[in-house]
């Protein structure tokens, strides 16, 4: 009984040694994670969801159609961010943010310096069930 007892210990602690890690998070990546409505400019309509193991999604409706989910990762250096679809290309910018309560502001890094401004709230479940999920990249960023 005491080596079956022993082996169920080592068995349990293995375990928890396997388990990857989250990466850790500054203050500014904790308060990005999260569900972000596009605000303005407002000619498409756009859901963003970051995750604290530093991927994201990608929800966008660019004509009276249905929605495109595009997922891929993010990274934050100081308050400037940066990403990669799944498809392997890079975002089209960095972006320079700030976030203050439910508001992040978002401004390009290319010489056009488009500011976006995110209100945080929900995405509704009716566009997450019935998106279309793109693997190439081509999204807002």
């Amino acid at each position: 009984i005491k080596t079956v007892a022993i082996a169920a210990v080592l068995v349990f602690t293995g375990c928890e040694k396997e388990k990857e890690k989250e990466p850790s998070l500054s203050d500014l990546g904790r308060k990005l994670c999260g569900e972000w409505k596009l605000e303005t400019p407002a000619e498409t309509n756009v859901y963003l969801a970051f995750f604290s193991n530093k991927t994201f999604e990608e929800y966008q409706r660019l004509d009276e159609g249905g929605y495109e989910l595009r997922r891929g990762t993010w990274q934050l250096d100081q308050s400037l961010l940066s990403g990669k679809y799944n498809d392997g290309t890079d975002w089209s910018s960095t972006y320079s943010i700030m976030i203050a309560d439910k508001v992040m502001t978002m401004i390009s890094g290319n010489e056009d310096a488009i500011e976006y401004s995110y209100m945080k709230t929900d995405i509704p479940d009716a566009i997450k069930e019935n998106c279309e999920v793109v693997v190439k990249s081509g999204g807002l960023f």
